[in-house]
């Protein structure tokens, strides 16, 4: 395949993928667009393609666990694809879970997670400032707030960090990059209403809004960040990339002037097209392509055919080749061995 010059596309979604990068782009975009009327549709998709090429279980494992982080409100959809795929693993989402910003309700010490679904539906107290804001009950809110300010009579409106606390948003803070301010948390789950209603009255927008923002994937959202706090310092193409929004990083290319990428270890996990998309007109942002370190991160195997196409020599051979063999990825180190470059 004749593969474009970095001056042939300017967008992520111009990009040209082979056949087999393809194939795998495909189902990440199914994983993140996930529905629960879809569900078993992705399902046999995925598990055809793991009858040819078992290699990559790894790979869609860990881009489910990272789609569970970056799409909350799917995250019922997103467990249930995973346990259907990998029954056996069912110890691994439970632990992903239990470490994950949603507290899980157990119904028995003995039952596993999957006996609680129904309660991961009802996460949030259908009272709670939580639930509003998740579902952009903006009626909710204005109530919720009338109540406050009627019991405290300030000079201006706004909540305390008594009012957003773990019992009434059940998030733990830490896991994700959210602050305690509600309007962090509109951003997040896309609320716009809401957000709009604390934005006029006196919740700032922060970088970490901003962030949220992308997250959610709501452009609108988005563009009244960018046009309320111009100096906004998020490096906001590499976090749309991370959180597979390519639809908001193609806005970001076409609008911005663009900052020098600053992409981390996995921020490619789950976005193969914005991989190709770096390769080809940032070669800087990715140290090391031809090193297997990087795929190791990404467990995305096809990514070794990709490199030797490009005539990429593969860093260390010798010693990516011991580490293949360990895991277990024969077809892999197969690959390798026949397509090694003299």
């Amino acid at each position: 395949m004749n593969y474009p010059s970095n001056r042939e596309y300017q967008l992520i979604s111009d990009v040209k993928l082979p056949k087999y990068l393809e194939v795998i782009d495909s189902l990440e975009e199914d994983i993140f667009s996930i529905t629960e009327i879809i569900i078993e549709d992705i399902a046999i998709e995925i598990k055809n393609y793991l009858k040819d090429f078992s290699y990559m279980e790894d790979y869609f494992k860990e881009v489910i666990t990272k789609a569970l982080y970056h799409r909350p409100k799917e995250i019922l959809s997103l467990c249930n694809l995973y346990y259907i795929l990998f029954s056996d693993s069912s110890q691994e989402i439970e632990d992903i879970l239990l470490n994950s910003f949603f507290n899980i309700k157990r119904t028995g010490k003995n039952e596993g997670i999957f006996k609680s679904f129904s309660d991961l539906r009802d996460i949030f107290d259908k009272d709670s400032i939580g639930y509003y804001l998740r579902y952009d009950l903006i009626e909710n809110i204005q109530n919720k707030s009338f109540e406050i300010l009627k019991s405290r009579e300030p000079k201006e409106f706004s909540y305390t960090k008594e009012d957003v606390t773990i019992s009434t948003f059940p998030l733990e803070i830490s896991n994700t990059g959210l602050s305690s301010e509600m309007i962090d948390v509109a951003a997040f789950f896309g609320s716009i209403n809401c957000f709009k209603f604390l934005l006029l009255n006196g919740q700032k927008i922060t970088d970490n809004t901003f962030s949220c923002s992308i997250r959610s994937g709501n452009l609108e959202l988005i563009k009244l960040c960018k046009n309320t706090v111009p100096s906004l310092k998020v490096n906001d193409l590499t976090y749309a990339i991370e959180y597979r929004r390519n639809e908001i990083a193609d806005w970001i290319l076409e609008n911005n002037e663009v900052r020098i990428m600053q992409p981390f270890d996995d921020c490619f996990k789950g976005n193969t097209r914005a991989f190709v998309f770096a390769f080809d007109n940032h070669p800087n942002v990715v140290r090391d392509f031809s090193d297997l370190k990087v795929i190791d991160v990404n467990t995305n195997y096809e990514l070794v055919k990709f490199f030797n196409l490009r005539d990429f020599d593969i860093y260390k051979y010798d010693e990516s080749i011991e580490k293949l063999k360990k895991k277990k990825k024969d077809d892999v180190v197969s690959f390798l061995i026949k397509n090694k470059k003299d």
